[in-house]
């Protein structure tokens, strides 16, 4: 998530200590801001904890009240791979709220709840049984970025589930903007819209930066036309990399935790 240093200096191959990167984005639709999103990731060589969290800004925010925020917490194996144990999310849209947490074990899905319930949402319902041979998307962000899982040739594949929603994402050929991401919806998702009122992912572009790999951009297909993100700053172990002195990045003003759970499932 974030523009890194000078030289080996500030990207150690192996991982001594803990690191930390933090940016953010702004997403706009032709010349108007929508909203920020701020990502945050520290890892060492034994655990890992990746959070984001958004905000409507500007006139956008006085009209259309809409924030989220997730975490990710997990550990780091003898390979130094990033593996999930524990994610949680949390959105708000004017008076209506809604969270999910899963619990993970060999990217397997051990435990996860929902609130409201898939059938009061009208989404579509989960496989039964357990769930296996997935990430959430924040753990994926993250082994994108420590070049655990990079789109060789726009060539990469992956099975998600954030404990409401199970897909699939796959990198294909793009444009100069980037690679382009195909999806598959396998549960989860609202059964009454062709498409989803949220926007869909659609595309991603990297820049490498010493050993990382980082997002600079990416864009969304949504029913008011295509959403672009753009990175506005980055900050790596606290020492500002990249910084857009025009634009003032927001805090999180959600004000959510996560809400008691009206679906659960668990393998125990």
């Amino acid at each position: 998530m974030r523009i890194l240093f000078i030289l080996a200096l500030l990207f150690p191959g192996i991982l001594h200590g803990k690191e930390r990167l933090d940016m953010g984005f702004i997403l706009t639709w032709g010349p108007i801001e929508l909203a920020q999103l701020h990502y945050s990731m520290t890892w060492d060589n034994q655990r890992y904890e990746i959070s984001g969290h958004g905000n409507t800004t500007g006139l956008v925010g006085a009209m259309v009240d809409w924030g989220g925020q997730a975490i990710t917490r997990g550990y780091v194996d003898a390979s130094g791979l990033l593996i999930p144990l524990r994610h949680s999310h949390e959105g708000v849209l004017g008076d209506s709220r809604r969270g999910a947490y899963a619990t993970y074990r060999d990217q397997q899905v051990i435990s996860w709840s929902v609130s409201p319930s898939h059938d009061e949402l009208e989404q579509t319902p989960l496989p039964a049984g357990m769930i296996g041979g997935v990430v959430d998307p924040l753990t994926f962000i993250g082994r994108l970025i420590l070049g655990q899982a990079r789109p060789v040739g726009c060539a990469l594949s992956e099975k998600l589930f954030d404990g409401r929603r199970l897909s699939t994402v796959r990198f294909v050929d793009g444009d100069d903007e980037g690679c382009s991401l195909k999806s598959k919806r396998l549960g989860g998702f609202t059964k009454k819209y062709g498409s989803d009122p949220r926007g869909r992912l659609t595309g991603v572009s990297f820049t490498q930066i010493g050993d990382v790999y980082l997002p600079q951009g990416f864009r969304l297909e949504a029913p008011i036309g295509v959403v672009r993100a753009k990175r506005f700053y980055l900050k790596r172990d606290g020492l500002i990399v990249q910084t857009d002195q025009a634009v003032a990045p927001q805090a999180d003003n959600t004000g959510l935790s996560l809400v008691n759970s009206k679906e659960t499932w668990s393998a125990n």
